[in-house]
């Protein structure tokens, strides 16, 4: 209901209108086209209906002028907590960033047929919105639109969207499934990031840039794993992939086992951070780098082997890992980043295969680490490392026998059933099919053996 009308000043262009629900403040944007468009807000509060129409009195003249809404503002509603729905009328054809940013009591919005694109941060925060209907003509979503909105349970993206930004839906918690249709070309590692509750991502059929297993959104080439939702325990990543992707895995708490298949050469900054429940991970061979802050944070994981063929090991790559007991380096790293192993506060043992160690920084490790693990090198190894960091600031070190490991397992009973351990005692596998390169334990029966996996 329009309340009172009154004009202010001429020259500024600006107005405002009372109504039973709050005052809205307008700027006028277009004199020719007799437009207008919402600026801010003030004392909104309950079910908002922004009319298409609004009439301006100015210069004297009490019939005023009609002006017409084309648009909401940046951060027009910003912070209106108590507005619980708004209804954008159909003349509305842009809304700017943060426009209802933090209205953390809005539970519900309609948006008209003449939007076509959703601005970064439009509902950041809308912890209450619980259902939000996307017309058809929006074909982009921005970035941060719906980040932080947890009440979110359902959310439909309609044919016609072709972008998703970054963090898009982050902290959606309440988000269980989605379907992205195939008209979307362009959609990042973060669109979807820590939905802890979302175990689907549904690819419509004819969608020529993104495809899905398991919930898990990549590119349809297969190059670079984009997302990996939270309610994900086990996954195995698809044949052809060869890039994790940055945050790819980002605090999917519940992802207790990944396997990497052969082929992927990269595992990118922060792919498992924050994955506290993944216990096992099995890189393979094809493996070169891993990047900064890989593993950060993996507090359930126990072991590592790193397969020969890697040649870096980025800055906090297994940063406070803090159940990580055992790690085997192989001699193909030429570089480790800074506290790569810091605060693995549980290590206690480090097998390095190099004879030749490179030098880092003696932050790679803690001083726990150098005062209780035990380095395992070669006799070579360890003479040579006795003047360079990190490996000169351990105080145990043990020295293994690279002529005592047996290189082959000719005289191995494939059939029967084996136990592979690493190097610490800890059992990693029930078979010697597509080990790592390392050195490992075997056990069948009562017979053990140290083999070398190259």
């Amino acid at each position: 209901m329009l309340g009172a009308l009154f004009s202010l000043p001429a020259f500024t262009q600006d107005f405002s209108i009372e109504y039973s629900w709050g005052r809205l403040n307008f700027t006028i944007t277009d004199e020719d086209a007799k437009e207008c468009k919402v600026s801010s807000s003030e004392n909104i509060s309950g079910d908002v209906e922004i009319p298409k129409d609004v009439t301006y009195l100015k210069n004297g003249n009490d019939e005023g002028e009609l002006y017409r809404i084309t648009q909401i503002g940046e951060e027009a509603f910003s912070e209106c907590s108590d507005m619980t729905s708004v209804a954008i009328p159909s003349s509305v054809t842009s809304i700017g960033e943060g426009a209802f940013n933090w209205c953390t009591g809005l539970t519900s919005v309609a948006l008209p047929e003449s939007i076509t694109s959703i601005e970064r941060f439009t509902f950041h925060w809308c912890s209450g919105l619980t259902s939000v209907i996307i017309p058809a003509s929006v074909t982009s979503i921005d970035d941060y639109a719906f980040n932080f909105c947890g009440g979110l349970t359902s959310v439909t993206i309609p044919m016609g969207v072709k972008s998703i930004g970054e963090f898009t839906f982050n902290e959606c918690n309440s988000l269980t499934s989605v379907t992205i249709p195939a008209s979307v070309t362009s959609i990042f590692y973060s669109s979807f990031a820590c939905c802890s509750n979302l175990k689907e991502i549904l690819v419509e059929e004819g969608n020529k840039h993104y495809c899905s297993d398991n919930g898990v959104v990549y590119d349809i080439d297969k190059t670079t794993l984009i997302e990996c939702p939270g309610g994900i325990k086990e996954y195995s990543i698809p044949e052809g992939v060869n890039v994790i992707g940055e945050l790819a895995f980002f605090g999917c708490s519940g992802l207790t086992s990944v396997i990497i298949p052969e082929g992927v050469k990269s595992i990118d900054f922060g792919a498992f951070t924050e994955c506290s429940g993944l216990t096992t991970v099995t890189i393979p061979g094809s493996v070169t780098s891993i990047e900064r802050s890989a593993f950060h944070r993996c507090s359930g994981l126990t072991s590592v082997t790193i397969p020969e063929g890697v040649e870096s090991i980025g800055y906090e790559a297994f940063y406070w890992c803090s159940s990580l007991t055992s790690v085997i380096i192989p001699e193909s790293v030429t570089e480790i980043g800074d506290s790569a192993f810091s605060l693995c506060s549980s290590l206690n043992s480090v097998t390095y295969l190099s004879d030749q160690p490179i030098e880092g920084n003696s932050d790679i490790f803690d001083s726990t680490t150098y005062d209780t693990a035990t380095l395992y090198m070669s006799e070579i190894g360890k003479d040579a490392s006795k003047d360079i960091d990190p490996w000169k600031n351990f105080k145990n070190i043990r020295v293994y026998n690279p002529a005592s490991i047996e290189d082959n397992i000719a005289d191995f009973n494939e059939v029967a059933p084996c136990e592979v351990f690493n190097l610490n005692g800890v059992k990693i596998a029930d078979s010697i099919d597509n080990l790592p390169a390392g050195i490992y334990v075997v056990r069948q029966g009562n017979t053990a053996k140290k083999i070398a996996v190259k």
